[in-house]
């Protein structure tokens, strides 16, 4: 009885934040070239401070 309570409270919670039972997607905002750029400059340079790291040493 007081999970089914909690769950109807939860319930109401979720309505009062505006709830609507689907899930939020983002449509129309695919990666441009820029995006996958800079995404892929982290590892990359990650992948060359270890490679010159095991060089080095």
């Amino acid at each position: 009885v007081r999970s089914y309570e909690r769950g109807e409270r939860v319930y109401e919670a979720m309505l009062a934040r505006g709830y609507t039972g689907e899930m939020p997607t983002v449509r129309g905002a695919a990666a441009t070239r820029r995006d996958w750029i800079i995404s892929l400059s982290v590892p990359i340079s990650s992948w060359i401070v270890a490679i010159v790291s095991v060089i080095v040493t």
